[in-house]
């Protein structure tokens, strides 16, 4: 079952992606969909209880 992937940027991006997919993966999708360098994407998220970001 594929996963909702929503990425905030300079707009928001949902994406589907699978579980268990490695993070170098997830981030190349991510950065191909944004058009950005893949040196230039950082990935992170935050918790349902917190306002703050977590680095991946």
């Amino acid at each position: 079952m594929p996963y909702t992937l929503k990425v905030h940027y300079k707009y928001t991006v949902v994406m589907e992606t699978q579980p268990g997919l490695p993070y170098s993966q997830v981030r190349d999708m991510v950065s191909k969909k944004l058009e950005l360098r893949l040196e230039h994407t950082k990935l992170s998220y935050r918790p349902r209880d917190s306002n703050e970001l977590v680095p991946l």
